[in-house]
């Protein structure tokens, strides 16, 4: 899909600058949420909407949720770009560090989770053809393995309170 292709050239494009001597990494942030994070992404999406289908009676309307995805909070994730930009640099053995969990969660679970964290369980939800994306990826996930073993690394948020702290945030606004 484009959005790999992309992240391809720009990977080969970081290549060509490594070959002048020039010491770089490559980063690939998994999809991370938590307190703060605006409308464009999974989590801010359902919960704005589960906050307006609930003060306006509606359904919530959702595309596939069956596709998995790899989620760290927030906070972890500037935690590694702070490990990877401070650390000794004899320590990065790698020129490619993924920032993930390294277990995906289907968008059923993120939308349990949230339906939980804001009593709106009892929410009718509906299909919308319109938010399905056609060739969807079904399950994506990374290892942090490289990144653990040369910085110590470690997720250290749980998926269930990333998505609360997330609500509790959203509620007040």
């Amino acid at each position: 899909n484009e959005y790999v292709v992309s992240k391809q050239l720009m990977e080969e494009a970081v290549a060509e600058y490594r070959e002048k001597g020039l010491k770089v990494i490559i980063v690939r942030p998994f999809n991370h949420s938590g307190p703060g994070q605006l409308p464009g992404f999974l989590v801010p999406d359902l919960g704005e909407q589960i906050l307006s289908a609930r003060r306006e009676n509606k359904p919530l309307l959702v595309g596939n949720l069956d596709t998995k995805r790899d989620y760290t909070d927030v906070r972890d994730v500037a935690k590694a770009y702070v490990e990877l930009a401070t650390c000794d640099e004899t320590k990065l053995t790698h020129n490619l560090y993924n920032i993930c969990s390294g277990k995906s969660v289907k968008g059923t679970e993120i939308l349990r989770l949230l339906a939980k964290a804001f009593e709106a369980e009892d929410l009718k939800v509906e299909i919308d053809p319109s938010r399905i994306r056609p060739n969807d990826v079904m399950d994506i996930f990374g290892s942090h393995d490289k990144l653990s073993n040369d910085t110590g690394w470690q997720p250290t948020i749980p998926l269930d309170q990333m998505i609360n702290d997330y609500t509790r945030w959203l509620k007040s606004r």
